[in-house]
């Protein structure tokens, strides 16, 4: 029996359909995972990256933004992607 109240859960399921190219399915799991753990940056990350890929460039630079708000040292193997993320980012008109 799955709880559906669990984080990891949540994001488990948004990085598969992330990966599968369901965008839209991942955002939806990103976003209740986020409800559950405001303080991650990582779900703020692969939500830029979502948006990034949907060409949503405000978006994307809002949730970029979020996430290095959030970036503490806990989180400094997120920064490579966070990186790559804002350079992406910077290619788009």
């Amino acid at each position: 029996h799955l709880n559906g109240s669990v984080y990891e859960f949540w994001l488990g399921l948004a990085i598969s359909y992330q990966e599968l190219g369901e965008v839209e399915r991942a955002i939806a799991a990103y976003h209740r995972s986020r409800e559950l753990k405001e303080t991650d940056p990582t779900v703020d990350l692969f939500l830029a990256d979502c948006f990034l890929h949907l060409n949503v460039k405000q978006e994307a630079e809002d949730f970029l933004h979020k996430a290095k708000e959030k970036m503490t040292q806990e989180f400094a193997y997120l920064k490579p992607k966070f990186r790559k993320i804002s350079k992406r980012l910077k290619t788009l008109s």
